[in-house]
């Protein structure tokens, strides 16, 4: 997705849409390209490989869901699968409030999904919630506030930190890190903090936590 619309610019891609001859020979050929690229990985032993594609904002998705069911899903579902056969995990990276089409990411085969976006606009694109539905089926990456690692009090780092990794890395499915990047407002002292906090409360067997 990400790749495709970036090469036209969103308004120009929009138009594209309109016109099913075009877009489908768009995503065809990104498909078909990022296909045989996760073929050569996985063949020669990746353990896991990274899609990079964001799929939304902070509002919603950037297409209606039938288009990605349309162009999109199918060709994740044939690269999951290609993976799999080599018994290599996908993780998926997507921005934004990915709700109305997080099920069918997960129907693609999808092992692991990144960030899970703490500050989009829609209160059940919740990690919590997720986890509470899906956690059998999807390992959640991510998720710490970007905006709270940059502005956040110290303790209210260590507080939303503590909290993440003791609800819902128990039993597994939960790699802990950031809700989107490590930006350049966040201060060595506080990745320093993020990383401490991992280090203390992240490992195997998960203890317990104080809040």
């Amino acid at each position: 997705m990400e790749c495709s619309w970036e090469g036209f610019g969103l308004e120009n891609f929009s138009r594209i849409l309109g016109k099913h001859e075009q877009a489908k020979k768009i995503f065809d050929d990104r498909g078909k390209f990022t296909l045989e690229v996760v073929k050569i990985m996985a063949e020669n032993e990746a353990q896991m490989v990274l899609l990079w594609d964001d799929y939304g904002f902070k509002n919603g998705l950037f297409m209606r869901p039938k288009l990605y069911r349309k162009y999109i899903f199918p060709w994740i579902k044939r690269i999951c699968q290609a993976a799999h056969r080599q018994d290599c995990k996908i993780m998926l990276h997507s921005d934004g409030d990915l709700l109305e089409i997080f099920e069918d990411i997960i129907e693609c085969g999808v092992d692991a999904i990144n960030p899970v976006e703490s500050t989009t606009a829609n209160p059940d694109y919740d990690i919590f919630k997720l986890n509470e539905k899906y956690g059998e089926k999807l390992t959640f990456v991510g998720n710490l506030s970007p905006i709270l690692l940059a502005l956040g009090e110290l303790s209210e780092i260590e507080s939303s930190a503590k909290r993440l990794i003791r609800e819902l890395a128990p039993g597994g499915g939960y790699i802990f890190g950031s809700g989107h990047s490590i930006n350049p407002a966040i201060t060595p002292e506080r990745f320093e903090l993020m990383y401490s906090l991992k280090e203390k409360y992240g490992k195997y067997p998960i203890g317990h936590i104080p809040n």
